[in-house]
Parts: C-alpha cells; sequence; structure tokens
C-alpha cells in the first residue's frame, strides 16, 4: 500500500467570524485595559477581536492519507499525536497500530519506528509523542506507563518509568525541561501542572487544581479526565486554565514558576439548556445516558474554552464551546504573545488536532467516511 500525497496551489483561507472592521494589514486599536494586581500584570479582553476578516490564512502545502482498510503497518488506523524535527521530517503517532510512521517533509515514507509488545522500545498505548531540544523522541505510553526515548533517527534509547495517575505531556522548555501535569489521589485528590527534569525527577510545581471524587463527575470532565489545560510557549512561559470554571482567564507564569499574567476576555456564556443537553449527549454517546452510579455536575452554561495551543510565535488558539447546531465546525479565539484578542477563526469540522513549527501548521484530519490523514499548511498573518 502507498500513501497518496497531494500538492494543492489553492489558497484556503479560514472562514472568520466577521466581528469588527477588516484592517487589512494594518495596525488595529485594541479597546482592552491592562492593570496590574498583586504584581501580577492582567490583559483585560473586550468581546470583540482587533481584527476581522482574512488577518489569518492558510494554504494547503501537503496531504498524507490512506483509504484503504488493511492491517498493514502502513495504514493509519488511530493517529494521536504528531512531532515535526528541525528538517520537516513528520513523525506520526498512531496509537492502534503501536508505532510511529516517519515521513520526509514532500511526504515521501521514510520508515516505521516501534510496535506492538512489552520489549525494549515496543508500545502498549502510546499517547504522545513530542521532540526535545536536543532532537530525542519522547514518546509516553500509557499502557505500560513508561516513556520511551528514541534518537533522531528512531533508534531506540532508553525508558524512563512514570507512576502518576492522569499524566498528560511531556512537552519540552528550550532547556529541555519536562512540563507534565498528572493527578494525585489521596483523601483530597487533586491534579498538578509541574516540571520534570529528563529523567521525570520533580523540579518545581506551577499550579494544583481540586480534582472531583467519585460519585462526582462534572459531564464536561467525563470525557476528558482533566479539566486542567495547559501548554507552553516559544518563551518557556507556561500557560494554563481550568476548563470548567464560568471565568474565561488563562494564567502565565515563567520559566522559573512565578505567576507573572493573567488573561482575561468579556464573554456570552452559551446556555445549556436541558434541550441542549439532550442533544449534546446523543452527540457523545448516540443517546441521553443513565448515570446511576454517579452525582452527576451539569452547569447551567458551557465552559468558556474547551482547550488552547500555543503556535511557534506565541499565540494562543483557545477552542470554545458553541451549541450543537455550530459545533460541527471549530471556532478559535485567537491572542497575540502578549495576551491581547486578535480575532476569531473557524476550522473545519475535519480538523481534530495540530501542532504548529516554523509557521507551518501540521494537523490531524478525518474525512467524512472517518478516515484519518495529516495535512501541512502555510501560515499567514496580516497584521
Amino acid at each position: 500500500m502507498k500513501f497518496t500525497v497531494k500538492y494543492l496551489s489553492i489558497v484556503l483561507f479560514l472562514s472568520i467570524s466577521v466581528l469588527c472592521i477588516s484592517f487589512g494589514g494594518q495596525k488595529a486599536e485594541w479597546k482592552g485595559k491592562i492593570e496590574v494586581e498583586d504584581g501580577v500584570k492582567v490583559i483585560k479582553n473586550p468581546k470583540e477581536p482587533m481584527y476581522g476578516e482574512d488577518v489569518f490564512g492558510l494554504e494547503e502545502e501537503l496531504s498524507i492519507e490512506t483509504k484503504e482498510i488493511s492491517q498493514t503497518e502502513e495504514t493509519f488506523q488511530k493517529i494521536v499525536s504528531l512531532a515535526i524535527d528541525d528538517k520537516g521530517n513528520i513523525f506520526i503517532l498512531d496509537k492502534k497500530a503501536g508505532n510511529i510512521k516517519i515521513f520526509d517533509k514532500n511526504g515521501k515514507s521514510l520508515k516505521t519506528i516501534g510496535r506492538k509488545g512489552e520489549g525494549p522500545g515496543e508500545f502498549g498505548a502510546p499517547e504522545r509523542c513530542a521532540f526535545t531540544p536536543n532532537n530525542e523522541l519522547y514518546v509516553y505510553d500509557s499502557g505500560r506507563r513508561i516513556i520511551h526515548i528514541f534518537n533522531i533517527d528512531g533508534e531506540f534509547k532508553r525508558e524512563v518509568p512514570v507512576s502518576m495517575p492522569f499524566f498528560e505531556g511531556p512537552k519540552f522548555t528550550s532547556k529541555g525541561e519536562i512540563i507534565a501535569s498528572h493527578g494525585v489521589m489521596g483523601e483530597k485528590p487533586f491534579f498538578e501542572l509541574k516540571k520534570f527534569d529528563s529523567e521525570m525527577s520533580p523540579i518545581l510545581s506551577f499550579t494544583s487544581i481540586p480534582m472531583l471524587k467519585p460519585p462526582k463527575v462534572h459531564v464536561f470532565v467525563y470525557l476528558t479526565a482533566s479539566d486542567l489545560k495547559w501548554d507552553v510557549s516559544s518563551r518557556d512561559e507556561i500557560i494554563w486554565g481550568i476548563m470548567t470554571t464560568p471565568e474565561y482567564e488563562l494564567f502565565v507564569h515563567n520559566e522559573d514558576g512565578k505567576y507573572i499574567k493573567r488573561i482575561t476576555k468579556e464573554f456570552t456564556p452559551v446556555k445549556l439548556s436541558k434541550k441542549e443537553y439532550k442533544k449534546l449527549m446523543t452527540k457523545w454517546f448516540g443517546k441521553v445516558p443513565t448515570f446511576d452510579r454517579w452525582d452527576l455536575i451539569i452547569p447551567d452554561n458551557y465552559p468558556p474554552f474547551q482547550l488552547f495551543i500555543v503556535d511557534d510565535e506565541g499565540r494562543i488558539f483557545v477552542k470554545r464551546f458553541m451549541e450543537v447546531e455550530k459545533s460541527d465546525n471549530h471556532h478559535f479565539d485567537v491572542f497575540d504573545e502578549e495576551g491581547k484578542y486578535i480575532t476569531n477563526i473557524i476550522l473545519d469540522s475535519k480538523f481534530q488536532f495540530g501542532i504548529f513549527k516554523n509557521k507551518k501548521l501540521f494537523s490531524i484530519e478525518e474525512d467524512e467516511d472517518g478516515y484519518q490523514y495529516v495535512k501541512r499548511y502555510k501560515v499567514t498573518w496580516k497584521y
């Protein structure tokens, strides 16, 4: 089987909700406020973004895909993570296949590393892959509760045990330090966001938030396990937020753990009526399930956001919750590296996950038949 590689010259500009006048390439006036509260800079954003239509553009450059149903190791079965090296090679982590498929910047298949198993460099349930600044590939394996470490050529080097529950990571600072979150169990369980060294020894803690203890379950945490969302910027700033709080706010720490900034935004909450709740449950589960074992917490409104990712120039893409009728597409608020609200964009429903590197967006996408593929876009900004 061979992968199909498509080169498209069509410039695909994402749909942008027109909430303000388009400023083209000119600088717009930001109508928010910056205040200092207890030594922390607070960026207070209005509802309206600085820019309107066409401020953000994508040009599709590459598509790697296969539609045939097969059990060969070349087939994409369940892509869960991507990593890009300094040469532009694309490392595609396939959880179900239990391997990483590597392609060069032109979409040519180079090799496959890893396989299902319990030996050195073999995977149980791999969840995430990422490169360190010194070009080591870390692969977190929740099935075996270890991190596999490969060199740039895909050769297995060593492994590091991970004993913490609800582990999410790893991501890296420019110095190669690991940023990850995990659960801490006990009478009052909580989630904690930490910095670790290369052997997963803790260095410092950025924050911790309470974890609901069963039988209490928040409906929006039911599928995500943790409502602590976070990412690492190119300036080694740690940005985090809590999905289930009613406030639209993100918190920023420097690499030493100091709390330095809070980003807020005015917004109108989206109501979660009984009718809307039934629609949401039907979309998630195919029907409205019963939760006899749990005390289900159903809020009056959708949370302000679902998740966020930071691009390689420090912009924060915050995915919002929308009513079920509007949720086929993905709505993002975008903030600049200072925390000012730039614009809002709409990504097609095919988009599942993306990472940024060298002004490119690499995305995992899915077609109407459920087949996954990976695309690369050139990213352009007009401000």
